[in-house]
């Protein structure tokens, strides 16, 4: 028995190794990404709105900012049915935003899809850029993807998202745990197996989605981006990611706990959805890493030679995983993340706290932007 769980532990451990080596080339592959203000394209920015009464001042002042000329894009707002003063805010920011507008999604229409489809329809851009109401952009921001889109002739345009960092353990171990996604969106881009993407910073082609409103039409709570994705790699479009601080949204980190959990349940929830073939080896890797740490650590309180297959393979696992993200946490500012506490928390907690989400999504729901949803 402990034969066969060494052999099939050192397997798990090796493939997950050779996958990181494999997104730690990837992110090499990637130049970083010239900001340049030549582009005339016409950008329509899409802002899904639902109870962010919070974050819309922040938001306002920061598209009040982007060094992209006015004359060149238009920011779409579309409210999701919002119970708070968003619209209110959203009115008031207009007088500061020219080149803005406000959508209301109607009747029984909601959720983020929904409200992404409508602002399409609504929008006149070349290439639109979708961004989360609870994200902050960077000045260049807009003039930056623009760029990047004229010199890299992409229909996709995958852009970093980063969270926050706050000086807490928690806060961390959240923003580390974050950048690893980051890393490992960006490394596969980068050898064009693109398998990540996130909606809070995504950039498309118009005439890419023109046909294809089904994307919009799935019975799941997300998934516009990672639907959108798969589809562009099916007709063998241009996907690329965005190598540059410049192109970076800022989001905060969940406030609790229990905010972080759901916040996964809902992005595992549309997993099963998923038909891409990489993406899928990739999720089966991840998780047979980790559930191979967590069983034979369970197993090592009972026999002491457990303990020394867990030491190995945590060990081979921290090594690759801090080649990855070494050089792109400093790239993106974020090296104090590295740290030993939070590095080692974060290694010795992930392998637990994966294989709980991985379970507890088969049965439980989840709230987000005060609505349950069932798996």
């Amino acid at each position: 028995m402990w034969i066969a769980t060494l052999v099939i532990t050192a397997v798990v451990s090796l493939n997950y190794a050779i996958l990181i080596l494999f997104f730690r080339k990837g992110w090499k592959n990637l130049s970083s990404t010239i900001t340049s203000n030549q582009s005339s394209t016409f950008i329509s920015i899409l802002i899904p709105v639902r109870d962010e009464q919070e974050n819309i001042p922040k938001l306002i002042e920061q598209l009040k900012k982007q060094t992209y000329q006015n004359n060149r894009f238009e920011i779409l707002f579309i409210n999701d049915h919002s119970t708070d003063d968003s619209v209110k805010l959203i009115d008031q920011g207009s007088n500061q935003l020219k080149n803005a507008k406000l959508i209301h999604l109607k009747g029984d229409t909601s959720g983020k899809k929904k409200a992404i489809w409508a602002g399409i329809q609504n929008s006149s851009g070349k290439l639109i850029v979708t961004l989360d109401a609870d994200c902050l952009p960077m000045e260049k921001w807009l003039e930056t993807i623009a760029s990047f889109y004229q010199t890299s002739k992409s229909q996709l345009i995958i852009a970093p998202v980063i969270m926050n960092r706050k000086k807490s353990m928690l806060n961390a171990l959240f923003c580390l745990e974050f950048i690893s996604l980051l890393a490992s969106t960006a490394g596969a881009a980068g050898n064009k197996k693109p398998i990540m993407c996130n909606g809070a910073n995504l950039a498309f082609e118009r005439s890419l989605i023109e046909n294809v409103p089904e994307i919009y039409e799935k019975p799941i709570a997300s998934g516009d981006d990672m639907f959108l994705l798969e589809e562009v790699k099916r007709k063998g479009k241009k996907i690329s990611f965005c190598k540059s601080v410049d192109a970076c949204v800022y989001t905060d980190p969940p406030k609790t706990i229990k905010q972080f959990i759901s916040q996964r349940l809902r992005w595992v929830a549309k997993s099963s959805q998923y038909q891409d073939n990489f993406l899928i080896y990739t999720a089966i890797s991840v998780f047979l890493m980790n559930i191979a740490l967590f069983g034979i650590l369970i197993s090592a309180i009972f026999e002491i030679q457990y303990l020394y297959m867990f030491a190995g393979s945590f060990l081979l696992k921290g090594i690759v995983d801090l080649i990855l993200l070494k050089p792109v946490s400093k790239f993106f500012n974020l090296k104090p993340l590295l740290k030993v506490k939070y590095y080692i928390s974060t290694q010795l907690l992930y392998p637990l706290y994966s294989v709980f989400i991985a379970f507890a999504s088969q049965i439980s729901g989840f709230r987000w932007k005060n609505r349950h949803y069932k798996n």
